[in-house]
């Protein structure tokens, strides 16, 4: 498994698209195999994100919070996503990964009116 965190100094970003950064961990046998923070493209060579993730091969996202389109995109990717998630990345990663990440519903949706899509 390979799961993405979107990062803003070191936390989890509010929005999965504009995050400046994503914190990349291979995960094997429910255990942190390897990390690496990876600059987010954007919407410029490799993106917009949700094909840049699947490109890196992530599996799983988990974060605060997305629009409904990006979300739709990852679906179709096969990349499973939790939202909902806040606080230090590399801790929500060991949480989510023991199955106690506390999660809430604020971040579930994200207007995102900066641009059409």
């Amino acid at each position: 498994m390979r799961v993405a965190i979107p990062l803003e100094e070191h936390q989890v970003a509010q929005h999965m698209g504009h995050c400046p950064a994503y914190l990349v961990a291979d995960v094997k046998e429910n255990r942190v195999a390897a990390t690496a923070e990876v600059p987010n493209p954007r919407h410029g060579p490799g993106g917009p994100p949700p094909i840049f993730l699947a490109h890196l091969g992530v599996t799983h996202v988990v974060g605060w919070g997305a629009p409904e389109h990006l979300l739709r995109i990852l679906s179709q990717l096969n990349i499973q996503y939790t939202l909902g998630a806040r606080g230090e990345a590399h801790q929500v990663l060991q949480d989510f990964l023991s199955g106690t990440l506390e999660l809430s519903q604020e971040g579930t949706a994200v207007d995102c009116d900066h641009h059409e899509h």
